[in-house]
């Protein structure tokens, strides 16, 4: 090249100052060598694959790790583990080898909260800007599959679908963009009066659930299973009679109309277009859909199981003479736990989920996932550094020659 100077500057294969999914480019800084003006090759380097760690964190956990890094608590003991957590936490996500995505649930407790601000960056930044999907469309890929062996379009039901909107094991970029927002007033309100009114109908069932002694854990968890299966039935069969009425002219559409089928009639819907889809016979094409749902192989699918299993663990508390419902956020903790374990090789959880979660059989259901809380504090900061001490030689290599040779003593930038 044009200059003798050994000294490059990483950049991105496609945009300058930046660093590329799978790997990277060096130019000189004094000539610009290799410039697309002197038709010079570029001079890149493919980057080592990556296989990152998902570790879920629970909101509580968020909180008190943004809570720790405010200069006003600073030097705190009780925010201490907090801050210990957040400087591994951080640490290993710059080493590449573990993502926190944010889940649909981080932003709805958020968005309540005065720091939603702070909290948003706190999962940003340690979830390198990765989400999980929504939860409603991660239920609706665990029933296509299944219903799919059902109807003989697979051959076996995998939970192998996509839940991450964005690949997570790519070599993260220096800068982070976040974009920022005001949320309506009304929503969050919305947020607030659904958290409630929820809380009260899982206080309503487990007030009923305390005066059936008599059944075994068996009884409830398949009664949960049957009952998951008529609530779809249910909702489809409803939502056709007021799209019936809507068509005969007996009422005017309402503004719930306006956002198409809900959730679980949704689910029938996409059930019955696989079918059509398959081949199936139009009488079959929704009546094979009620004999699934009815049947045992919903049993199959990895949220309908665990939340049968979680429900099924607070009716057991219940009848033996727990007296105290369960609290507002474990509607929450079971909607995420049943939704994203499977996905996860790692949760941090609330001390309450983590011990139905650690119950027989719940204990042998937990996929390839890790359980832990803050009652085993000193578990997860172990499978933290191990992780860390596991890493291979020419892995470190790597990052050192991407983001510098320390390249966990700053956190990554963050724009908004």
């Amino acid at each position: 090249w044009s200059c003798n100077d050994p000294v490059y500057q990483v950049r991105l294969v496609l945009l300058p100052n930046t660093i590329g999914p799978y790997g990277y480019s060096r130019r000189c800084r004094e000539c610009m060598y290799p410039h697309p003006s002197r038709k010079e090759e570029n001079f890149f380097v493919a980057l080592p694959p990556l296989q990152k760690k998902i570790i879920y964190l629970d909101q509580m956990v968020i909180s008190n790790m943004m809570k720790s890094i405010q200069p006003q608590n600073e030097g705190k003991p009780e925010f201490k583990m907090w801050k210990d957590l957040f400087d591994i936490l951080s640490k290993l996500s710059q080493l590449q080898l573990i993502c926190c995505p944010r889940s649909e649930l981080h932003t709805q407790e958020s968005v309540v909260s005065p720091f939603f601000e702070a909290l948003k960056e706190m999962y940003y930044r340690l979830g390198s800007g990765i989400s999980f999907s929504d939860f409603q469309t991660i239920k609706r890929r665990q029933f296509w599959k299944s219903y799919e062996v059902e109807v003989g379009a697979a051959g076996v039901c995998e939970i192998a679908i996509k839940v991450l909107e964005k690949d997570p094991n790519i070599w993260n970029d220096r800068i982070m963009i976040m974009s920022t927002g005001k949320w309506a007033d009304e929503w969050i309100e919305s947020q607030r009066k659904e958290r409630e009114a929820i809380h009260l109908g899982m206080k309503n069932l487990f007030d009923k659930r305390k005066q059936e002694s008599s059944r075994t854990f068996q009884d409830w968890y398949q009664i949960e299973i049957q009952e998951h299966g008529r609530l779809i039935v249910n909702e489809f069969v409803s939502f056709g009679m007021r799209q019936q009425e809507l068509y005969d002219g007996i009422r005017l559409p309402s503004a719930n109309d306006m956002w198409g089928p809900p959730n679980l009639a949704q689910i029938f819907i996409d059930l019955v277009d696989i079918g059509k889809n398959h081949g199936l016979e139009p009488d079959e094409q929704t009546a094979a859909p009620v004999r699934f749902l009815n049947s045992k192989a919903i049993e199959d699918i990895p949220h309908v199981k665990l939340a049968a299993l979680l429900h099924a663990a607070i009716a057991r508390e219940g009848a033996s003479g727990r007296t105290k419902p369960p609290n507002q956020g474990m509607y929450n903790d079971i909607e995420l736990v049943s939704v994203l374990l499977p996905y996860c090789d790692a949760m941090f959880l609330d001390n309450g989920c983590a011990e139905y979660l650690a119950q027989n059989p719940l204990n042998q259901n937990l996929y390839r996932s890790s359980i832990y809380c803050q009652n085993s504090m000193t578990g997860f900061f172990e499978y933290l550094h191990k992780l860390e001490s596991n890493c291979a030689p020419n892995h470190l290599q790597a990052v050192k020659e991407v983001y510098g040779i320390n390249p966990v003593c700053s956190s990554p930038c963050i724009e908004r």
